[in-house]
């Protein structure tokens, strides 16, 4: 229904909408007053208001997706600015090792991917089914028309983007959620936060580059595409010590980005809520009196 409204009249319902969800989910709206705090150190009242802004971000999204579902990926990019990006990482794709682009929740993020199917037909993505099947078969039927293929979230994900690599292929993932307990622990705005290393851990076994690309609004429906350096592993180095070092290398990334439009990332969402393990000193909690 908002797909079928003006472009204008669209924005303007999901920006009272959004408005009127930050008002009545009061859990969510804590949950990013607070991380905003942590994050960046500044008053309760300052970040109060950029948890709503963060809201009605989402609002704006939803209102640009109700209009991109309708449009070709070839029309939709006449509202993207890609400047040289798609030279320099044709570029990197070129070298024969694959591309893994990774992104967050971050900008319009169902959108993000649109950069590469003008260098490559084959892009493939993990995600997790969405709970709502019909919203998960028009999402998916979207990202289908960019030449996204993807794989539900599990353990054949991880060898199906291997396979997908060697063949020279992008992997395109989004790397900023709580990993749980099956994630590593670099550092997320100074807090260590736990965080997927697949795609890490694919560029030590492929050689493949990684490269930090988001699709930032800057009006609606207008968008630039920011990225930053691209990082390449060290496949002689130690896995696990090299896997640490290039997911901090993208949470930088990401929280670069982050600061720049802080109002347009995924507040909402507990990133810090699993805490690093506790590991216990032998020396602690001994009777030293005998």
């Amino acid at each position: 229904m908002l797909g079928i409204l003006p472009m204008a009249m669209s924005v303007g319902i999901m920006r009272g909408v959004a408005w009127l969800a930050s008002v009545i989910f009061r859990k969510r709206r804590r949950i990013a007053r607070q991380q905003i705090e942590d994050a960046f150190q500044i008053s309760s009242e300052e970040a109060d208001k950029l948890a709503c802004q963060s809201f009605i971000h989402l609002g704006i999204m939803i209102a640009e997706l109700s209009h991109a579902f309708v449009l070709t990926p070839e029309t939709l990019e006449n509202y993207i600015d890609f400047s040289d990006i798609r030279e320099t990482d044709a570029a990197l794709l070129a070298a024969g090792k694959g591309l893994i682009v990774v992104t967050g929740h971050l900008g319009n993020w169902e959108l993000a991917a649109s950069f590469a199917r003008g260098i490559s037909p084959d892009l493939l993505t993990v995600a997790r089914p969405l709970d709502n099947p019909y919203l998960d078969q028009l999402v998916n039927g979207w990202r289908g028309r960019l030449g996204m293929t993807v794989l539900p979230k599990g353990d054949k994900a991880a060898l199906g983007a291997l396979k997908h690599l060697k063949k020279g292929g992008i992997f395109f993932i989004l790397l900023d959620q709580n990993a749980g307990g099956k994630g590593i622990f670099p550092p997320f705005f100074g807090i260590p936060a736990s965080t997927m290393d697949i795609a890490a851990q694919l560029s030590i076994r492929t050689g493949a580059p990684l490269i930090v690309n988001t699709l930032m609004r800057e009006s609606p429906f207008r968008f630039k595409a920011v990225r930053r350096d691209p990082h390449y592993p060290d496949t002689k180095a130690n896995r696990s010590v090299e896997a640490l070092r290039l997911t901090a290398a993208m949470n930088a990334d990401l929280e670069n980005i982050i600061r720049e439009y802080p109002d347009q990332w995924l507040w909402i969402h507990r990133r810090w809520k699993t805490r690093p393990p506790v590991i216990e000193n032998p020396l602690e909690d001994r009777d030293h009196s005998k």
